[in-house]
């Protein structure tokens, strides 16, 4: 995270989160209560707090930074209105400026100019896109429905295929896909060779 820029954490308490993947369940919460086109040019951070670190509390923190610090308000505002967020906020709720900045949280994207979310933090994109499918009243990820791209600046190299074909090739001159669980697409990158 960035000095001096503004910044919020979003304090999810672990003990009330019931959830096998609690940074996937503390998102889901953050994107039902925020649309991330509200987020233009914010980056995205996750992770345990420091105290969690240190063993003094079990909290996850989930991060917004940018440069417009009415970003910072409206996500307060959205996550202090939300019951489903207050059900399972630690105390404090959220660690602002400097202190969010302390925390020093892994990177989990940015939200481009278009409310998509670059980079790599795959539970960020996974939350979102379950999210967005149901908002739109969607079937279940295992009923073969496919989720939004995964866009950053590489693709993973593992698991790599051409569109066209089920088996690796970089040859053919046709977009990739990136083959992972539940049908994850990846941004289009051609083949070369």
């Amino acid at each position: 995270m960035l000095l001096g820029m503004p910044a919020i954490g979003v304090r999810f308490d672990l003990n009330r989160v019931a959830s096998g993947n609690p940074e996937l369940a503390c998102w889901k919460i953050f994107w039902r209560a925020i649309d991330p086109e509200s987020l233009v040019d914010a980056n995205l951070y996750e992770g345990s707090s420091a105290a969690t670190l240190a063993g003094e509390e079990n909290v996850c923190c989930l991060a917004i930074q940018g440069a417009n610090s009415s970003i910072v308000d409206r996500v307060r505002t959205a996550l202090a209105a939300s019951g489903e967020f207050t059900a399972v906020c630690a105390s404090p709720m959220f660690a602002e400026g400097q202190l969010c900045v302390r925390e020093r949280l892994p990177d989990a994207g940015k939200v481009d100019a278009y409310g998509d979310i670059i980079g790599r933090g795959r539970a960020c994109h996974l939350a979102l896109a379950a999210v967005q499918e149901e908002r739109q009243g969607a079937p279940p990820r295992s009923q073969g429905r496919r989720l939004p791209a995964l866009r950053g600046k590489n693709p993973p190299r593992s698991g790599l295929a051409c569109c066209r074909s089920s088996a690796p090739s970089r040859t053919c001159g046709n977009s990739w896909r990136l083959s992972l669980p539940g049908s994850f697409l990846g941004r289009a990158e051609s083949c070369t060779g």
